[in-house]
């Protein structure tokens, strides 16, 4: 899941909840909304950047105030430091969060709006281009190694076991197991966001490649399982091996 992506939110209510942060001539602010504006500005400024222009290269010119340097230079700059930006706008949030300065769920709410907002929509603006393009290169390696694209998908959304659901795909997946990880690995590295791209696919790569290497232990060109549950839990694999005898099948 998206780490940014909190509570469902209207669009309505998140306008009303920018409005009452943002502007001086909003209602009263409550103690966790200060408490929030405050600590996001520290996040801010801690990475010599100024809240407002933040605001305004996050929501495209509609709220903050325009750099003085000009947006582009401002950007390219705010860009370098997101990571900081982000780890420090995901910790002050759920801190407050979960502190007794926020108690009722219209401060929770505001604040998880006000979050995805302003960190949110930053880590958005800062996306490099392959963001959008690596999870189909992935699902290219499939092809390339002769598998079946649906299998990212299924393994995914937790639909079928992670390296087939049939004898004969599971066959296939473990004999082109070490192309796919290597071509899967070559795109992430290629790409700076990857890291975001394979946690909403549900694939982590360490724990993907350990787990194929032990469904599909090999001895004698024989396959010892025939058959694996494998399921994503919190973006980690876990794998339990089923009936781990072959009669030559495959052999």
């Amino acid at each position: 899941m998206d780490k940014w992506c909190f509570l469902p939110v209207s669009f309505a209510f998140l306008l009303v909840s920018l409005a009452g942060l943002t502007s001086a001539q909003g209602q009263a602010q409550s103690l966790c909304q200060q408490a929030w504006l405050r600590s996001a500005t520290a996040c801010a400024q801690n990475a010599s950047l100024n809240l407002n222009n933040l605001w305004y290269i996050a929501s495209n010119g509609t709220e903050g105030s325009a750099p003085a340097e000009g947006a582009s230079s401002f950007k390219a700059r705010a860009c370098v430091v997101r990571p900081q930006v982000d780890v420090c706008g995901q910790a002050i949030t759920q801190s407050l969060y979960n502190s007794t300065r926020c108690i009722t769920q219209v401060d929770r709410q505001t604040i998880l709006s006000q979050s995805k907002a302003l960190f949110g929509s930053f880590y958005n603006t800062c996306a490099q281009p392959c963001r959008y393009t690596l999870e189909k290169e992935i699902r290219q390696c499939y092809n390339y190694v002769n598998l079946s694209p649906t299998q990212l998908s299924d393994m995914a959304l937790v639909r079928t076991a992670a390296i087939g659901e049939n004898p004969d795909q599971i066959y296939q997946f473990c004999l082109n197991r070490d192309a796919l990880a290597q071509c899967i690995r070559q795109k992430a590295l290629a790409c700076p966001d990857s890291a975001r791209v394979l946690s909403e696919l549900g694939i982590q790569l360490g724990a993907f490649e350990r787990g194929a290497e032990v469904l599909c232990r090999n001895q004698g060109g024989k396959l010892l399982c025939e058959e694996v549950l494998c399921r994503n839990q919190g973006g980690k694999l876990l794998c339990v091996e089923v009936l781990c005898r072959n009669q030559g099948k495959w052999g």
